[in-house]
């Protein structure tokens, strides 16, 4: 076959003229990929980053903190053998995590 019976070199002729005397390439991004970022910036990055992840990653640790403090303070009650149990506790607690995980 000659290189002009081809049906590649008429698609690509096609494609070129498509491209470069219609400006399609032009046309697709103002009209289809700007409008898809637009959307995509609206509602990941704004919806759910600035949003949903917010709330619940970055407020619940400032509250699970916040609890978890409020209840640590409780067996705090200045005697030397309550201090030695609750580091025997953790060290266990630790020691468990460490052998089980």
């Amino acid at each position: 076959m000659s290189e002009l019976t081809e049906p590649s070199f008429f698609i690509n002729k096609w494609i070129t003229f498509i491209y470069k005397r219609l400006f399609f390439d032009r046309l697709f991004n103002a009209i289809f990929a700007s409008t898809s970022l637009q959307l995509g910036f609206l509602r990941t990055f704004k919806g759910l980053d600035k949003g949903v992840l917010e709330i619940l990653f970055t407020n619940s640790a400032v509250n699970t903190v916040s609890i978890g403090s409020f209840f640590a303070t409780k067996p705090q009650t200045g005697l030397l053998y309550h201090y030695a149990l609750m580091l025997l506790v953790g060290v266990f607690t630790l020691a468990v995590i460490y052998f089980i995980l």
